[in-house]
């Protein structure tokens, strides 16, 4: 109890000491080493930056001689500088160990280090770990209303690509009053960021255990009469400096304006593949060309930086080129000219291990390689029986007995069909009336156990072994496979599934990654779903065969409401992303005349109802319909949904007033459409 009387009286006291002293206005901002062009100390009204953290003023005292004596502190250390005022503008600081070294006032524009820095990245570990940044945003009290939504807003955010879950994640942190933040997030390797995009827009580079400083005034982020385009608004000299680990890359990046330079749109509907590779190949060579130049005129770039701006070129090229794939569907035969992916083998090996979790573009350019081998390439099939599905099974605790009896069952059956004539089959259908029906009752468990197993088989392929020689790509591969499948269905695997998965990568903190993923979706599909209700039974709407009758049915109970339609399938990850914004849709529109309905397209029993759980998309006005096939396909066309998700708007009439509705993640606006319909 009394720690905490004591911290309490401190904090009373800090703000009336500060009444008796101020930090000269000649020392407030930025400082950096005149020699080495580190920036090591920040001074402003309330705090100082210092050793890449916020340190309180104890004490200022200013002397006749013009020197001034300040006392820091952070938590239990403490520090006692000297600052003495130059006639150049500079300063000179007397630290607590008697140096004395001379600093520059930082402007907008960093000024280049005068000694080459060679350290490489660290050698790649690929076990969890984590940064730390912390950050001030300067003047955020001084940004005019007109933009304060964009710039004068919390929280600060960072997005973090991963490349084993394919996604970019994103972690946010509180600013105080002041435009101050701390943010801790997981990370592996050498980690490419993008940092409070919107706001700042930047892009960073960190390595495992990072701790680094971010400051900003945001001052220079307000648009200006001189920015005559969006280029030139971004390239625009701003201060914005780091300080602490891997300080001196982000400086070095934050400069290179060409970095994210636009070459111009170059023609994806390009028919001949290898006129657009050497489109492609110019635009990359023109990067290295201008990286060259830029290193003659500034000599002591680092090592790390002239690594990340030439590796980022060359992984973008690759991603360009093999999300060209998606351009070739359209021919006869789907496959790249020869010349073509052999140019992307030779020049795109997957030897080095930096690149793995260090650009987001490896990862969508590996997928793609992959997916086109396997697919376009050598075209690997999978064919499932009910033996490799009961064979897989046969140790799943998780399986009952009774059903690994059916499967074999099954296989025997299925044995029988091989190869005879049509009556023959009749006959068989007939024999087996009974063990049909049954396998139709389990038929959502095989399907789950079929797909499992070609996805197993799918990365265990030779052709995966081969390319993915690498132990740790392989692993992230693994990984990345297991998440993928997890998304797509949003249910637990089988025991049989995992123990394959723990068995083959070797990994454990992705082991762990994989199985916390699981764990939670054993938990939604083991909870009694809310208002079931909310999933309507369909089959005495099967004697509709027109779409306008079948609408008009699936409304009727819910005319002289406003209703809110979601066309979405468990397969579609925008439709799920927006799911998480549902409930706060809701929660506006509560005690209103609103009724949310569901239409899900080629969405199998089991995921439906774990992601409705996983959402919480039940209640007293929520409508869940799963459609037969055909049926569903009538009320798509009926309304020309050809993308997923779509919302339409319904007025109490039964009209539908809007087809291309606001979608739940922009929610006060989703809230408005539909308020604007219940007046």
């Amino acid at each position: 109890m009394k720690l905490k009387v004591t911290v309490l009286l401190f904090l009373a006291v800090l703000p009336f000491t500060s009444l008796f002293a101020k930090l000269p206005e000649k020392f407030i901002g930025n400082w950096i080493d005149a020699k080495s062009n580190d920036w090591t100390y920040g001074f402003f009204e309330d705090f100082a930056v210092y050793k890449s953290d916020f340190w309180e003023y104890q004490s200022i005292e200013s002397s006749k001689d013009g020197r001034t004596t300040v006392q820091l502190k952070k938590g239990q250390e403490q520090a006692v500088l000297i600052l003495i005022s130059k006639k150049d503008s500079s300063i000179q600081v007397r630290s607590d160990k008697g140096k004395t070294t001379r600093f520059i006032r930082m402007e907008k524009s960093y000024p280049s280090f005068p000694k080459k820095d060679m350290t490489s990245f660290a050698k790649p570990t690929f076990r969890k770990d984590s940064v730390t940044i912390v950050g001030y945003y300067r003047n955020l009290d001084r940004i005019p209303a007109q933009f304060a939504d964009r710039l004068n807003r919390s929280p600060f955010n960072v997005g973090v690509p991963s490349f084993y879950l394919d996604e970019e994640q994103d972690y946010l942190a509180d600013m105080d009053s002041m435009g101050r933040f701390r943010i801790k997030f997981p990370v592996i390797n050498m980690q490419e960021l993008f940092v409070d995009w919107g706001r700042i827009s930047l892009g960073m580079v960190v390595e495992s255990g990072d701790r680094i400083f971010l400051f900003a005034d945001m001052l220079d982020y307000l648009p200006q009469k001189s920015d005559s385009s969006y280029v030139m608004y971004i390239n625009r000299p701003k201060q914005l400096l780091f300080m602490g680990d891997n300080a001196r890359l982000n400086n070095e990046l934050f400069q290179y304006k060409d970095l994210w330079k636009s070459y111009g749109e170059i023609n994806r509907n390009e028919k001949n593949d290898m006129t657009f590779l050497r489109a492609q190949e110019s635009v990359y060579l023109q990067k290295l060309g201008n990286l060259n130049v830029y290193v003659g005129k500034n000599k002591n770039l680092s090592d790390k930086a002239q690594f990340y701006i030439a590796e980022h070129a060359k992984w973008t090229l690759a991603f360009d080129l093999m999300q060209r794939r998606f351009e070739i569907r359209k021919r006869e035969k789907p496959v790249f000219d020869a010349e073509y992916i052999d140019f992307v083998r030779a020049t795109f090996p997957l030897d080095n291990e930096l690149v793995y979790t260090g650009f987001r573009e490896f990862g969508t350019f590996l997928r793609d390689y992959l997916s086109y081998t396997k697919d376009g390439g050598s075209n690997v099939s999978v064919n499932l029986t009910y033996g490799m599905i009961a064979d897989h099974v046969k140790n799943d605790s998780t399986v009952d007995n009774q059903t690994k009896a059916l499967l074999v069952e099954l296989d025997q059956m299925s044995n029988e069909f091989k190869g005879v004539d049509s009556a023959k089959a009749v006959a068989l259908q007939v024999k087996y009336k009974d063990l049909i029906q049954k396998s139709q009752a389990i038929s959502p468990l095989i399907q789950r156990i079929a797909t499992e197993l070609i996805d197993e088989r799918g990365m265990d392929t030779k052709m995966v072994d081969s390319l993915l020689i690498n132990r740790n790509l392989r692993d992230l591969w693994l990984t990345k496979t297991m998440h993928g499948q997890l998304d797509a269905t949003h249910l637990p695997f089988t025991s049989a599934m995992l123990n394959s998965f723990k068995q083959e990568v070797k990994n454990p903190d992705l082991i762990a990654e994989v199985l916390e993923r699981n764990t939670f979706y054993e938990g939604v599909r083991n909870k009694t779903l809310s208002f079931e209700s909310s999933l309507k039974n369909t089959s005495h709407l099967s004697e509709y065969r027109d779409a306008d009758s079948l609408f008009k049915a699936l409304i009727a109970p819910y005319l002289d409401k406003v209703i809110y339609v979601d066309f979405w399938g468990t397969w579609c990850g925008p439709c799920k992303e927006n799911m998480k914004y549902s409930n706060a849709l809701k929660t506006l529109l509560k005690g209103k005349e609103v009724v949310f309905m569901y239409f899900a397209n080629n969405s199998p029993e089991e995921s439906w109802k774990n992601i409705i759980q996983e959402y919480g998309l039940t209640g007293e006005n929520v409508v869940q319909y799963r459609l037969p096939d055909k049926q569903q396909s009538m009320i798509e066309r009926k309304f020309s949904v050809k993308s997923f998700p779509t919302y339409m708007l319904i007025d109490k009439e039964g009209h539908v007033v809007n087809n291309s509705a606001t979608q739940p993640k922009q929610t006060e606006e989703a809230a408005n459409q539909i308020l604007e319909l219940l007046k």
